[in-house]
């Protein structure tokens, strides 16, 4: 990575790794204020720039509304491909084995065509509640990169989130709350009132007001977690939360160097049984801080451990392959975070 304000990556990133997995692009949104890197990645480079206005994030999503709705270019047909078409070559081959026998290849058969049951409720029966649907398509276009909206956008940005991916639409979202230099002071309802905040609040190790900042984030997260978990799926109980995997990063700390350790990863949802829920894990616990300094944090771990819960091919070891400079003091960045699978 490069510094700062002008950092740009090296690799792609896991949401594009995981949508094009599964034969889609991410959904990239973003909130005020303005400007730094994106969070999202096509490649060394290459950044996917977010979408600021969620009017415009959701006529895109669906220009005829949610029953109707479709992605442009090739992504709908390449995303309505579903289970059975990725893996299609390789049911072909096993359905032909004549080790198979014929009542193993009628439940296979089956669990496929179960599967794609599932798929088509989840692309066609689905609808954002009116209620927000109508703030939406009410929002003002001309305030997508005004502070002012920093209250209302992430909100927005998380219904889209719910619905894009209740519908099928997009199977990797990210949402950015911040830039990378933060100078916009907000309060707990994420209305701007004040500026330096990088300075005077940051680098000054004002904690009360980091604090303010950080549950505001919190509150974001903890919102597009209720919405994700309004979908429910009628045949098990399961919420679409239950299916998938949210994930709440801290990357720096504050102060003048912004330390790389001791920053929490927070996860939702199991992905379908496969990582564990409603547990805290401490990766240093027991060391002093000078140890923990030295460590960081094994983020490419934790992206590898996503990436296998959700059956992303392409995500081992991922973006680890190149070892950091003083790879022999960090904690290993490649494998996985055993502590998180179920």
């Amino acid at each position: 990575m490069n510094r700062d304000n002008e950092a740009k990556s090296t690799a792609q990133s896991l949401d594009f790794a995981i949508a094009k997995a599964f034969g889609g692009s991410p959904l990239n949104l973003a909130c005020p204020d303005n400007g730094g890197p994106s969070i999202s990645w096509a490649g060394a480079g290459v950044a996917n720039a977010p979408e600021y206005d969620p009017l415009k994030a959701y006529r895109t999503l669906f220009p005829n509304g949610e029953k109707g709705g479709s992605v442009v270019g090739t992504d709908k047909a390449s995303l309505r491909k579903g289970v059975n078409d990725v893996v299609r070559i390789q049911m072909q081959e096993l359905l032909a084995d004549p080790k198979l026998s014929q009542s193993d290849k009628e439940r296979l058969q089956l669990h496929m065509s179960n599967i794609r049951d599932l798929e088509n409720n989840l692309l066609n029966n689905f609808v954002m509640p009116d209620g927000d649907r109508m703030a939406i398509q009410g929002f003002n276009s001309a305030m997508a990169r005004d502070n002012a909206s920093r209250g209302i956008t992430p909100k927005m940005h998380a219904d889209i989130i719910a619905i894009a991916a209740a519908t099928g639409q997009k199977r990797a979202m990210t949402l950015q709350l911040g830039p990378c230099i933060l100078d916009t002071e907000y309060n707990i309802e994420g209305k701007p009132v004040g500026g330096s905040w990088h300075e005077s609040v940051t680098h000054a190790n004002n904690k009360p007001k980091l604090a303010i900042f950080d549950r505001l984030n919190q509150k974001n997260f903890a919102y597009l977690l209720t919405a994700l978990e309004q979908y429910k799926f009628a045949d098990n109980g399961k919420t679409l939360l239950d299916f998938g995997v949210a994930s709440f990063i801290i990357s720096l700390g504050w102060g003048g160097q912004h330390w790389r350790f001791d920053l929490p990863h927070v996860t939702a949802g199991s992905a379908n049984g496969r990582l564990k829920t409603g547990y805290y894990h401490n990766l240093m616990a027991g060391k002093s801080e000078a140890e923990r300094e030295a460590k960081f944090i094994p983020t490419n771990r934790f992206l590898s451990t996503i990436g296998r819960a959700v059956g992303a091919a392409g995500t081992e070891n991922f973006n680890a392959r190149i070892p950091s400079k003083d790879a022999a003091t960090r904690l290993d960045q490649k494998g996985l975070i055993n502590e998180m699978l179920a």
